[in-house]
């Protein structure tokens, strides 16, 4: 989806976006947390008001509360018409904020769910005692697939890209 003409980001708006980054504005980046690293990196890049924001493991390494804070504005950045894409290995986190989720199974295939299946897949890919991942590796066919469907609305295969080799797909 992208985005319509929204109120742009600035300082302000992040602030109240990500309210503990307000009460940090005083301290150097490298002494915040990695939780607030984490809202910071998000904050600059809303800052350039994107339709688009591209994230690679937006929860990596981060505690359960502060997860909790990322997973719930990301899912609203998502409901205000913010296109955003993520390579996330924590399913549950992609399954919540995500129209559509690829997974790349362990044969390098892409698989694509739409939101009304993820209910019905999130079982299939749990691990008991903890948040479902899989381990991903990157297709830049799929990736390439889903951004043309981003800006042209209309779906390409995988397949029909695998004929077309990587370099010569525009850069991301």
């Amino acid at each position: 989806r992208v985005s319509g003409a929204a109120e742009p980001w600035t300082v302000e708006r992040v602030f109240e976006f990500f309210p503990r980054l307000a009460e940090r504005q005083k301290s150097w980046a490298r002494s915040l947390s990695g939780g607030e690293q984490q809202m910071l990196a998000i904050g600059r890049a809303l800052m350039t008001n994107p339709s688009l924001l591209i994230m690679d493991e937006p929860s990596e390494g981060l505690a359960p509360a502060v997860l909790d804070v990322i997973q719930d504005r990301l899912a609203g950045l998502r409901s205000s018409g913010l296109s955003i894409l993520i390579a996330e290995q924590n399913v549950d986190l992609a399954l919540d904020i995500s129209e559509r989720v690829v997974i790349i199974d362990d044969s390098g295939r892409a698989h694509v769910i739409d939101l009304g299946l993820a209910e019905l897949v999130r079982p299939a890919l749990g691990r008991e005692g903890g948040p479902a991942e899989l381990d991903a590796r990157i297709d830049v066919y799929a990736i390439a697939a889903m951004l043309h469907e981003m800006v042209t609305g209309s779906r390409v295969s995988t397949n029909e890209l695998s004929s077309v080799p990587p370099e010569t797909l525009p850069p991301l």
